[in-house]
C-alpha cells in the first residue's frame, strides 16, 4: 500500500504527527479517529524523518490489525 507521509505541524515550539484511522479500523480505536502524537522535537528536518517513520510504524500497525480480523 502506498501512502503520502503526513506534514509534522508546529503546536508551539514542538512539532507533532497527525493522521486518519482508517475508516475499516474505527471499530478497533474506540471511537478514535486520529492519531496525534508528540515528535518531541523543535527541528523540521528531525520532524519530517520522525514523522516518516511514525508513518510506517502505523502502517505495519494498521496491516496487522487487517490480519487479525481477516481472520475472525
Amino acid at each position: 500500500m502506498s501512502f503520502k507521509t503526513p506534514t509534522p505541524y508546529l503546536r508551539g515550539q514542538t512539532y507533532y504527527f497527525r493522521l486518519r484511522i482508517p475508516a475499516d479500523l474505527l471499530p478497533l480505536y474506540n471511537g478514535k479517529e486520529v492519531i496525534t502524537a508528540s515528535l518531541k522535537t523543535k527541528d523540521s528536518d528531525t520532524a519530517q524523518e520522525r514523522s516518516r517513520l511514525k508513518s510506517i510504524e502505523l502502517d505495519q500497525e494498521f496491516r496487522e490489525k487487517r490480519r487479525l480480523l481477516a481472520y475472525q
